[in-house]
């Protein structure tokens, strides 16, 4: 990745990544490695390079007050069952998501990145699957 971003990636004696170079290639390196930090693949984080693309996080525990339950649901919700959901709302965004514990990430298009959050937050506000494809539908065709 270093050659990628221009900026130079060591270890520190406590085992903690540093990162060297120019303002620009220092930004962009830190990008990429919160992309991959957050479970996207390295060819998807590398999108970071591009000013096209940008990355968002929704905290599922503060959305959820830190109640587990309610988080677990709620991910099963973006999920769907075989990532049947998350497949659909990557398709209609052109967005890519990664999904851990308590954050959801989203990685596409500033123009795009906006709607799939706007869906996403939908499914966490309880409204149906087929309302949010409707929503995402129509945003993709007005495109």
């Amino acid at each position: 990745m270093s050659t990628k971003t221009g900026a130079k990636i060591s270890r520190n004696a406590e085992g903690d990544l540093q990162l060297e170079g120019e303002g620009g290639s220092e930004w962009f390196a830190e990008q990429v490695l919160t992309a991959l930090v957050l479970g996207f693949e390295y060819k998807r984080a590398l999108k970071m390079l591009n000013d096209e693309f940008f990355l968002e996080v929704i905290d599922l525990n503060a959305a959820m007050w830190g109640k587990k339950n309610r988080i677990e649901q709620m991910k099963g919700r973006i999920i769907g069952t075989e990532g049947k959901a998350k497949a659909t709302l990557e398709y209609l965004s052109d967005c890519w998501m990664s999904i851990s514990d308590d954050k959801v990430a989203l990685l596409g298009r500033y123009e795009d990145l906006k709607t799939v959050k706007a869906g996403v937050l939908k499914l966490l506000e309880g409204k149906s699957h087929g309302t949010v494809y409707a929503f995402l539908e129509k945003k993709k065709a007005d495109k």
